[in-house]
């Protein structure tokens, strides 16, 4: 079985690092029950300029992450993708192209009105994804 997390690790504040976190805790203890692998994706839309430092970061965060479940007995691949789709977008063509079985998001409480001016991207994933989600909080 092949389970996919969805991390933030761009905009890492206390809220977004912990259900990224959590997130990851939950798809470990489902891996570990199920023998699965476990892919730990970051998606960052491109833009005009993008320091190659900010990349460099996300990297070594998942890498920093990778280690912490390093003793698990778990197999982790991490990716952190860079391209012009939303992050909701780029996780569920992944898994489409991937065949992943399960998807791990971390949700957090946004208002309405931020929603609408930002979108969400759980939401897309709930929506659209090929295999069953799980949201933690």
């Amino acid at each position: 079985m092949k389970y996919l997390v969805g991390y933030d690790a761009l905009h890492l504040n206390n809220s977004e690092q912990s259900v990224g976190k959590k997130a990851l805790e939950v798809a470990c203890k489902f891996a570990k029950e199920n023998n699965a692998n476990i892919c730990i994706m970051a998606s960052l839309e491109q833009r005009p300029n993008m320091p190659k430092e900010e990349v460099e970061k996300v990297k070594n965060h998942l890498d920093e992450l990778k280690l912490l479940y390093k003793f698990e007995s778990l197999s982790f691949e991490t990716l952190v993708s860079v391209n012009y789709f939303t992050p909701g977008e780029d996780l569920v063509n992944f898994a489409k192209d991937n065949g992943i079985d399960l998807l791990f998001v971390g949700v957090r409480n946004r208002s309405k009105v931020s929603k609408i001016m930002f979108g969400s991207n759980a939401q897309h994933i709930i929506l659209n994804s090929p295999c069953p989600v799980v949201t933690v909080r």
